[in-house]
């Protein structure tokens, strides 16, 4: 990815705000500040600006994904720190409200990973690695594959590493995405990687949904909770039954956990009663 410094286009009025004084940019700040008086004189809304809020927790995900300032603030042509962090010359509080065009763009961009060395959360690549072990790929040979040293996934899948390089994160998420349903050529080297895996309890693939696999260690537990509550009871029997059964899926783990706890509060209610 090519590192930009934003600039906004001549002949606008970011540009002008921004210090140029190009014949173009002073003429759309006239052009603005007469267009504001003539709407003040008629009793109109000034500006058209929407709330900041919700794009700037966008751009704060974009961020957490690998992205650059420098970068992000090229792609949306937009300035972002301003957005997070407030100007300078403003006592440095966030915008409250932003232009609906910056709006659109910075909206626009998918909250997909991207590979720069930008430190980004360590979580989901971990259990990438350790369930790509379950099936008897060697963080070694993982780390082949992706381009990284040996000591950087199996530090990753052992060591209690909180970031990863977004690069790392990207190339284990595309490995995985390539062969979390195809299980490591049966080999004496596997064997004792799938082994050793199992006894650390390292979960397999199959394990983990979708969208629960990214979750921050600090916010799964949460997750896992929110959504076992959610459960209907027909649901939360079967996650215990499963779980009894051997299946040590976070979500079936949590499930047969919340039915333990409904059992409890009932035998609680009838004793009360």
């Amino acid at each position: 990815m090519t590192t930009l410094k934003w600039a906004a286009d001549h002949g606008t009025l970011s540009c002008y705000r921004a210090g140029c004084r190009n014949p173009e940019c002073v003429e759309a700040d006239r052009d603005y500040t007469r267009t504001r008086r003539r709407l003040i004189a008629y009793g109109r809304p000034t500006t058209d600006l929407v709330d900041a809020e919700p794009v700037r927790e966008h751009a704060k995900a974009l961020l957490s994904l690998g992205w650059g300032l420098a970068e992000l603030q090229a792609e949306a042509r937009s300035n972002i720190s301003t957005l997070l962090y407030g100007a300078p010359n403003r006592n440095a509080k966030p915008l409250k409200r932003i232009n609906p065009v910056s709006a659109r763009k910075i909206l626009s961009i998918p909250l997909t990973m991207v590979p720069t060395t930008n430190l980004v959360d360590a979580a989901g690549s971990r259990r990438r690695v350790q369930a790509l072990c379950v099936l008897g790929y060697a963080a070694g040979w993982q780390a082949c594959q992706i381009g990284a040293s040996k000591n950087t996934v199996q530090y990753l899948a052992t060591g209690p590493t909180e970031k990863v390089q977004a690069r790392w994160a990207v190339g284990i998420r595309d490995l995985y995405d390539r062969l979390w349903d195809v299980p490591a050529a049966e080999t004496k080297h596997s064997k004792i990687t799938r082994t050793n895996a199992v006894a650390r309890g390292w979960l397999p693939p199959l394990a983990w949904d979708d969208d629960l696999i990214d979750f921050p260690d600090a916010e799964l537990a949460a997750e896992l909770s929110r959504r076992a509550e959610a459960m209907d009871s027909a649901e939360l029997v079967r996650c215990y039954k499963a779980a009894a059964e051997g299946d040590r899926s976070p979500l079936i783990v949590a499930g047969a956990a919340r039915h333990l706890e409904v059992r409890r509060e009932k035998r609680t209610a009838r004793t009360a009663a």
